[in-house]
């Protein structure tokens, strides 16, 4: 929480995310211009910008599989604020089999985290190859990636661990 913090609300990265806050605002009022008279939908344009600017401040630049990675996040956000009858019975194994819930958020789950490993992993290829990026271009994943090479933390960060992070950071911000 405190690496979260000191990274996302530094007045550094505050100022840095001005840009990309103004640049996102400028792509949703050219889609909603774009438009011509048609019917928006401003609560999936906002949710869109929202997640736009996200994946630039936690990342430092948009998702290459954005498409899927936002359907399952909308799934993890639908079941975590839905019903579940296995909330109400947990230790029913009966209940747990019938539900599809469980299975529905482990599937959703294991595909953002197998594309947030994938974005890990070929940032560390960037780097180890001399290609980091830019102070402008820095997000939390860069900040994480340099404290476990750095290796300045009381406990290891792990890969798993970065990710887990990530992901959590993102379930915070959009709820």
């Amino acid at each position: 929480r405190k690496i979260c913090v000191m990274e996302l609300l530094s007045s550094k990265c505050v100022k840095r995310m001005e840009g990309v806050r103004a640049e996102e605002v400028g792509h949703l009022l050219r889609s909603i211009a774009a438009s011509n008279g048609a019917v928006v939908n401003v609560s999936e344009k906002v949710s869109a910008l929202s997640n736009s600017v996200a994946s630039r401040a936690f990342f430092g630049g948009k998702l290459a599989q954005q498409d899927v990675y936002l359907r399952e996040f909308h799934q993890v956000m639908e079941l975590m604020g839905g019903f579940c009858l296995v909330d109400l019975f947990p230790s029913s194994r009966l209940v747990r089999w019938l539900s599809n819930g469980e299975r529905r958020m482990k599937k959703s789950y294991g595909s953002i985290r197998r594309i947030i490993g994938d974005i890990i992993e070929r940032r560390k290829a960037e780097r180890l190859a001399g290609g980091a990026c830019g102070a402008e271009d820095e997000g939390l994943l860069d900040a994480l990636l340099r404290m476990q090479e750095e290796d300045s933390l009381a406990s290891p960060l792990t890969t798993d661990a970065i990710g887990t992070v990530l992901f959590v950071s993102i379930l915070f911000f959009n709820s």
